[in-house]
C-alpha cells in the first residue's frame, strides 16, 4: 500500500469518525420525532442494524446484523450483538470446521459498537421497526433474559441460527405474528446466495463450492434468505407483519443510513491472482504436454503424477471430513467426493510414486479412469452443481490415468 493510499485511508477514517460523533449527538433529537402508528408517547424504539460486508476476512464478506433498543425513560441506547465468539478456546479451528462453534450475545452501548464499524470503514443502515410499546417491551424482556450468563451462549449455525436469523426470531417472538415477505421472483439457491457474497474472490468461491454439497443447490425460501444480513436489508422494508389479532402493518417504519461504507473496506482481496478457471486450464495444458511426452518416450513421469495425487488427495480429505464429521448443514451428500477423495493421497500417491508397485499402480489408475469416465457421463445429471475448474481438473486426471493404461499396454518399464 503506497503512502498516498495510506494517507487517504486515514483521512477517510478521520472524516467518518467525525461524522459518526455528529450523528451520535444528533440522533437523540431526531429519533423521537419519527411518525408512529400509535397515539401513546413513544419512549422505546427497536431497530435492526445491518452492517455492510468487508473483504478483510472471509466471514466479514457476509455482513453482520444486530438489534438496537433505545429506551428514553431509562436513558439507554443498547445494541445486542449475537455475533460474538471466542477464538482462543482450545481447538477453535477444528470445532468451527465441524460446526461445533458456540457464539454468544453481548449488550454494548451503541456508540461503542458503531465506532468499531466506523474504524473499519463499514457502513451501517438502521431499520426502525414498526412495533407497539408492548411488543418492544416483550422484546426487551427477551433480550435481557438472553444476556444472562446462563443464557447468553448458543450453538451457531451459519445458515439457520446466526446473528441475523436470531433477530428475525426475536421479532416474531415479541409480536407472536408471522411475516408476509413479497416474492419478487428472486428465487435463489443457497449456493447462489453464498457465492454472491464472494464475487471478487473466485478462490474463496471455489473453496465454498467444494465443501458444500447437493443440498446447497436447493432453493431457499424468502425467509430462509434472511441468514444473510444483506437480504434482510433488501426485503424487510417491504415485509408486512401479520399479528395474531388479524391486523397487519409494515414491519419497518423507517430506513436510516447511519453511515456509508468507505471504498477501502471492499477492496478486492485477490487482485492480481489468476482465477481458478485460468489455473485449471493451465493445469490441463501442462498435463496434455506431460502425457504427450510420456507417450512418446513410453515412460511415466511419476513426480508430476505424485504431485497431482497429493493435491487432489489433500482436497479430498477436507471434503471427506466436512461430509462425515461436520454438523454444518448442506455439506452432505457431496458428489465432488467421487472426484476429489482421500484415496488419491492414501493409496494413489504411494502406488504412483514407488516404481516397484507399478502393477498395483496400473490397477489403481485403471479404476480411476473408469470412475472418471462414468462421472463424465453423468455429471450433467447430478443434483449438484460442479463448477468448471473442478470439471477441467477432472479431465486432467482422466488423461493421466488413460496414459497409465496405454503405456502399460505396451508393456514397457514404468518409472
Amino acid at each position: 500500500m503506497t503512502r498516498t493510499h495510506l494517507l487517504k485511508k486515514r483521512i477517510s477514517i478521520l472524516m467518518a469518525s467525525i461524522a459518526f460523533l455528529v450523528l451520535v449527538m444528533a440522533l437523540p433529537m431526531v429519533a423521537w420525532s419519527q411518525e408512529t402508528t400509535e397515539t401513546l408517547p413513544q419512549t422505546k424504539r427497536l431497530s435492526i442494524l445491518i452492517c455492510s460486508p468487508s473483504t478483510d476476512v472471509v466471514y466479514n464478506r457476509f455482513g453482520h446484523a444486530a438489534i438496537r433498543l433505545m429506551d428514553e425513560d431509562a436513558g439507554s441506547d443498547i445494541i445486542y450483538n449475537y455475533g460474538t465468539f471466542d477464538n482462543t478456546i482450545p481447538n477453535f479451528e477444528i470445532r468451527f470446521m465441524r460446526g461445533e462453534t458456540d457464539y454468544y450475545v453481548e449488550a454494548l452501548p451503541s456508540a461503542y459498537y458503531l465506532n468499531e464499524f466506523i474504524q473499519n470503514g463499514r457502513g451501517v443502515t438502521e431499520l426502525v421497526l414498526n412495533l407497539s410499546q408492548e411488543e418492544i417491551s416483550r422484546a426487551q424482556t427477551y433480550l435481557n433474559r438472553n444476556i444472562q450468563p446462563e443464557n447468553r451462549q448458543y450453538r451457531y449455525n451459519f445458515l439457520y441460527d446466526n446473528c441475523a436469523t436470531r433477530l428475525i426470531s426475536i421479532v416474531k417472538e415479541a409480536t407472536g405474528g408471522t411475516l408476509q415477505i413479497p416474492d419478487k421472483g428472486e428465487e435463489r439457491t443457497w449456493r447462489e446466495l453464498i457465492n454472491g457474497c464472494c464475487t471478487d474472490a473466485p478462490w474463496v468461491q471455489l473453496g465454498i463450492d467444494m465443501v458444500i454439497g447437493s443440498k446447497a443447490d436447493a432453493s431457499a425460501t424468502t425467509e430462509e434468505q434472511f441468514f444473510l444480513p444483506g437480504r434482510i436489508l433488501d426485503m424487510l422494508p417491504h415485509t408486512t407483519l401479520l399479528r395474531p389479532d388479524g391486523s397487519a402493518s409494515p414491519l419497518v417504519m423507517d430506513t436510516i443510513e447511519l453511515f456509508s461504507p468507505l471504498p477501502f473496506s471492499t477492496e478486492p482481496s485477490e487482485e492480481g491472482w489468476p482465477t481458478p478457471l485460468a489455473a485449471s486450464i493451465v493445469l490441463l495444458a501442462l498435463t496434455i504436454g506431460i502425457v504427450v511426452m510420456d507417450i512418446h518416450r513410453r515412460k511415466i513421469c511419476r513426480l508430476y503424477d505424485s504431485i497431482i495425487m497429493g493435491i487432489v488427495g489433500l482436497s479430498g480429505c477436507i471434503i471427506f471430513a466436512m461430509v462425515f464429521f461436520s454438523v454444518h448443514p448442506h455439506t452432505s451428500p457431496n458428489y465432488i467426493l467421487f472426484l476429489l477423495h482421500p484415496l488419491h493421497l492414501l493409496i494413489g500417491l504411494p502406488l504412483t510414486a514407488i516404481p516397484r508397485l507399478r502393477q498395483a499402480g496400473f490397477v489403481y489408475h485403471f479404476i480411476n479412469f473408469a470412475e472418471l469416465s462414468l462421472i463424465g457421463l453423468v455429471i450433467w445429471f447430478l443434483p449438484q452443481q460442479v463448477v468448471m475448474p473442478l470439471y477441467v481438473t477432472g479431465i486432467a486426471m482422466w488423461l493421466l490415468s488413460a496414459r497409465w493404461i496405454l503405456i502399460n499396454k505396451w508393456r514397457k518399464n514404468v518409472r
